[in-house]
């Protein structure tokens, strides 16, 4: 379990070649997800009411993950990246991480 998304019940967009995990209001859509190595993944929302960190969430604290492929982003309205590595990737709202905005994506 990672930043409350289970991999097995993730929503399974492995054959998908992109992925696109939207946000507004203090959520985002898909929460949890899987895809495939090599896929790209767009966060599309307004980052700057949404600053997107990559890291992990306890309680209602956030801890970025210096190793994250998500860039830390406050500025602009889409992310696209492309996850080459297997693993868990979560992510948080820096601003709203206290009212639980967060996710995960599972790369296969």
């Amino acid at each position: 379990m990672v930043n409350g998304c289970d991999s097995s019940t993730a929503i399974d967009k492995t054959s998908d070649a992109m992925t696109m995990i939207s946000f507004e209001g203090i959520e985002y859509t898909p929460r949890c997800v899987r895809v495939r190595t090599e896929s790209k993944v767009v966060f599309s929302g307004n980052f700057m009411s949404h600053p997107l960190m990559g890291g992990t969430v306890s309680g209602s604290t956030g801890s970025p993950d210096p190793a994250s492929p998500l860039p830390a982003t406050s500025s602009g309205s889409e992310l696209t990246v492309n996850l080459t590595k297997g693993g868990a990737v979560p992510y948080y709202c820096t601003a709203h991480v206290n009212s639980g905005m967060m996710g995960a994506i599972f790369v296969e």
